[in-house]
This record gives structure tokens, sequence and C-alpha cells, in this order.
């Protein structure tokens, strides 16, 4: 995975203050845990495990089971953080099981959570293609 982030997503990133950006995903069960070729043939709680680690390693918190929270971080770092996650071991585990990733900012508004920042997984999932096919 090459270091460059692409042009419209830095300029996105690099315009937002330091702040509490967060991680979210959504991990689909059946491509989990199905025999192989359809699936991983590996545990659910194994998988959250791995992305845990590597998301404590970054010092970010857990406030649910899917969802991460760092305070005082910028977004560069924190848009970094989630394509480390891409790492988890075997190649192309997390790239084929994930349904749903975002990057967000959390803004208390009036009692509530604003959503200030989504990164879609189709783009990092082709960003990660083209990286691995250079």
């Amino acid at each position: 995975m090459a270091d460059a982030i692409p042009p419209n997503i830095y300029l996105t990133l690099i315009n937002m203050q330091s702040g509490t950006y967060g991680l979210s995903y959504d991990v689909s069960t059946p491509a989990t845990e199905n025999n192989l070729p359809h699936g991983w043939n590996s545990r659910r709680v194994e998988t959250y495990r791995q992305i845990a680690l590597c998301l404590e390693c970054g010092h970010f918190a857990c406030l649910q089971k899917s969802d991460w929270v760092h305070k005082n971080i910028n977004t560069i770092t924190t848009y970094y953080m989630m394509l480390i996650l891409w790492t988890i071991l075997p190649p192309g585990k997390l790239q084929s099981m994930v349904k749903g990733l975002k990057m967000h900012s959390t803004i208390p508004v009036i009692g509530c959570l604003m959503t200030c920042l989504t990164a879609d997984i189709k783009v990092l999932v082709l960003h990660a293609q083209q990286e691995t096919a250079d």
C-alpha cells in the first residue's frame, strides 16, 4: 500500500480540524465463518480481536463492538489508521469480509452525534486493489 492519499480525499481531510474521530465497521459473518472458498473458515470473534488489537495500538477506545473513537486526533492519522486495518492477516481477509467501513467525526449537537465524513468502503477497496496491482 502506497503512502499517498488520493488528492480529493487529502483535500477534504486537511481542511478538517483535529478533534474526536471514530472508525466504525460492519463485518459479514458468512464471509468470515463459511468454509473455503466461500469464506475464511474463521471464528468471527477472532476477526474482531484482530481489528481491536490494531485499533488499540492506535490508541482508539472501543465504544461498542465495532465502533471505536480517539479523542484529540487529526483526520490524516485517522484515515491512515483505517487503511492500516487492511494489513490484518491473511492478506485480503478484511477486504473480502467488510460490508462497511467509515471514518467519522463525533460532534455533540444538542445531545446528538453528527457524522461529518464517511469513507465509502468501495473507494478504499478500489484504492487498495490499485496499490496491490502496482
